[in-house]
């Protein structure tokens, strides 16, 4: 019978494990296995196979059950819910695998985490920008068609602080240009694909354009306002957003035919709006051929 079965099945685990058992999983074997044997005599398969209901069962059958199935639950509380010693050694066992685990990938992802520090901080081969591009403070490039950022390194002495304040001077730059950027989140979603403003001692730019396989400028017949109607404002980390832009502006062009590209630059505020304009097309040229793709100026405004 399958009773039987699973009653042979305690015993042998209980016969190869009997070491390693704590003696209240003993205790608790030892009286299971009485209360099997008295179960067994008082005819537990004879009122199995018979008729009656189990309000007509015998006292004594129904008592040494009773008593069986409260072992039954004292097993299984020491096997699989108390904390005894035997299982939390085995936990213990389980966590330094883990940890040597951790370690070693730890270890051999230190050697990628260097390079990417590098690559981070000198991700532009021209680093005298500054006397090419003469006004300008920092600039990021971002090539949507391909997914590819690009931003010089802020060279300045990272123990150079302002007169009136304590913040070093990369650090406000930084944070100059991530407010620039999701305010020019903002303005893409108005529509505007074009902006130009100064504040405080800065002139800030940002330019969303696009191009065909040759380089020649494309004019959408939509508006970008009306597609973020419906899409919240995006950034660097956009997955696919500028390809649904493209999708929605061009629809009629083939699949990756039409290429993305935006220009976010920081100039010296004494610099005027068309010095600007001048200097970015000059910037977006040379980026153009420093990353392979050589075209030929456009009109970013």
């Amino acid at each position: 019978m399958e009773l039987e079965k699973n009653i042979n099945k305690i015993h042998t685990f209980f016969n190869k494990n009997l070491e390693t058992q704590t003696e209240k999983l003993k205790h608790a074997f030892r009286f299971f296995d009485k209360e099997w044997k008295n179960v067994h005599e008082v005819g537990i398969y004879e009122f199995i196979d018979s008729s009656l209901s189990a309000d007509e069962m015998n006292p004594r059958l129904e008592k040494h059950l009773s008593s069986l199935m409260k072992y039954t639950k004292d097993i299984f509380n020491h096997l699989f819910i108390s904390t005894s010693q035997r299982r939390m050694s085995r936990y213990e066992k389980q966590l330094k695998v883990i940890l040597n685990v951790r370690d070693v990938a730890k270890r051999r992802c230190n050697h990628f985490n260097e390079y990417l520090n590098v690559r981070g901080q000198r991700n532009v081969t021209m680093t005298a920008y500054h006397n090419d591009f003469p006004g300008l403070v920092h600039f990021v490039y971002i090539n949507r068609n391909i997914d590819q950022l690009i931003a010089p390194t802020i060279n300045v002495n990272t123990d150079s602080r302002t007169r009136t304040s304590k913040i070093p001077t990369y650090a406000i730059i930084k944070q100059y240009l991530w407010d620039f950027w999701q305010y020019a989140e903002q303005m893409v979603t108005e529509g505007y694909t074009s902006i130009i403003i100064k504040h405080g001692d800065f002139s800030y730019s940002y330019f969303l354009w696009f191009e065909d396989v040759l380089g020649k400028s494309l004019t959408s017949q939509r508006s970008l306002k009306s597609l973020f109607q419906s899409k919240p404002p995006t950034g660097i980390l956009s997955g696919t957003f500028y390809k649904d832009i493209i999708r929605y502006l061009f629809p009629s062009e083939a699949v990756g035919s039409v290429h993305c590209y935006e220009l976010v630059c920081i100039h010296v505020g004494i610099v005027s709006n068309d010095f600007v304009v001048t200097s970015c097309k000059r910037l977006s040229r040379l980026l153009w051929e420093a990353t392979g793709e050589a075209h030929s100026p456009v009109n970013l405004l």
